[in-house]
């Protein structure tokens, strides 16, 4: 069942733009980060650098756009408008930024409990609002398809992922008794699979059929997927709370392989074959099947395990989480701004396009700068010392996607002015 979009229970264009614009700031951020301390990551993928640069890509940049889908998905799918969006978006937004800088800063200055503390309380509030208004918009809604269903399992799986993270954030807060490595597994088992791969899937199979016309995802995919990726993230749990969390990996490669298999398949038979948002969910698939190869060998070879594993973490937060999210940026963000100004009924002819806000070339030219970013950071997973390239490359993208989706943003509000101030408006 295809979801039936309430564009009437949209929320103003501020609610998610706020987060959007957000998104390459912290990208930004993490470019310095890699230009600054990069080349420590020779100490392995728990080293301070390498946990901040995760929570900047996880959080500041994945976390924002996420934030952002979410907030506008839930009221045009689920039709769970908000009383006060300008409100629920501050409340969420602030704790949200404020959180991701204290965590960046804890681990950067030796584990700062002080910083953690901070974090953690926003954190938790930004994170934890969020879950919660997802949760009570979708039980409120009639809606029963595939999107919705998808986001009510991400819900849990944010919650799942707060949980953990938070008391992980708590034990270095408070230096509490607590088994982290066990906490570690967990948080990233929720982050990866309950949220990250949930929520992706989730949009998809409204998304890509809608914007790059590709045939609609099975019925039974729709049904079953959600529920099974649930009872993978649930096995991989128990394995580690049995004390195998070799074995906690197993369902989480089935889940992720499938799910890209099946949308590469879906991508293929686009309609839009030159679609410049079509190469970033390409790429991303490619990135999410090549990340569970990299997590497979890694199981296999002990010795070079910390080497892989940062090769995976690379292609899944920036291979295959940011590869959809940029892809469904360039799409979302024009076509928002289109349908905020077409509500306002302006004179024929002065409403430009979707194209007019970001054109095919811009998107173009973003995705290569991406495929240049997303190679940098293998590169620099392999050689640490490669860390000035990818610093050099993440502000490259920050600033062509920052450019591209701000000049978006700049164009709405000049148009949206105009039309308030004609003299004719509104039209009779």
């Amino acid at each position: 069942m295809q979801p039936v979009l309430a564009y009437d229970q949209a929320p103003p264009f501020t609610l998610p733009a706020r987060f959007f614009l957000a998104m390459p700031v912290w990208l930004a951020c993490s470019g310095l980060v890699c230009l600054a301390w990069g080349s420590q990551a020779e100490a392995g993928r728990f080293s301070p650098v390498v946990l901040a640069l995760t929570h900047l890509l996880a959080l500041g940049v994945l976390g924002n756009v996420m934030a952002g889908a979410v907030l506008q998905i839930l009221a045009v799918v689920a039709g769970a408008g908000y009383r006060h969006p300008g409100r629920l978006g501050l409340a969420v937004f602030w704790p949200l930024q404020l959180g991701v800088g204290a965590l960046a800063g804890a681990f950067l200055t030796g584990f700062s409990a002080l910083l953690f503390r901070l974090a953690l309380a926003c954190l938790v509030w930004g994170l934890g609002l969020l879950a919660l208004v997802l949760t009570r918009g979708l039980l409120n809604s009639p809606a029963r398809d595939a999107t919705s269903r998808a986001l009510a399992f991400a819900a849990v799986g944010l919650l799942c992922t707060v949980l953990f993270g938070g008391t992980m954030a708590a034990v270095f807060g408070w230096a509490l008794p607590l088994p982290m490595t066990g906490l570690l597994e967990l948080h990233m088992l929720a982050a990866a699979l309950g949220w990250l791969l949930m929520l992706v899937a989730g949009v998809a199979v409204t998304v890509v059929p809608m914007f790059m016309l590709t045939p609609a995802y099975p019925a039974s995919f729709m049904r079953v997927f959600s529920p099974a990726l649930a009872l993978a993230a649930l096995l991989g749990a128990l394995a580690v709370v049995a004390g195998w969390p070799r074995l906690a990996a197993l369902p989480a490669i089935g889940a992720a392989a499938g799910f890209a298999l099946l949308t590469l398949g879906r991508l293929q038979a686009s309609r839009r074959p030159a679609d410049p948002a079509r190469r970033f969910w390409l790429t991303g698939m490619l990135a999410l099947l090549l990340a569970q190869l990299t997590l497979a060998v890694g199981l296999c070879l002990a010795e070079a395990a910390p080497l892989w594993a940062l090769a995976t973490g690379w292609l899944w937060l920036a291979g295959f989480g940011c590869a959809a999210a940029f892809g469904m940026l360039y799409k979302i963000t024009p076509f928002l701004a289109w349908l905020h100004l077409k509500a306002l009924h302006p004179p024929r002819g002065a409403l430009p396009s979707m194209h007019g806000f970001i054109d095919a070339s811009a998107q173009a030219r973003g995705w290569q700068v991406y495929l240049f970013w997303l190679a940098s950071g293998l590169l620099w997973c392999a050689w640490p010392a490669t860390a000035p390239l990818l610093g050099m490359a993440t502000l490259a993208l920050a600033g062509v996607l920052g450019h591209a989706h701000g000049r978006a943003l700049w164009r709405y509000y000049r148009l949206r002015q105009a039309f308030l101030a004609a003299p004719d408006y509104p039209p009779s």
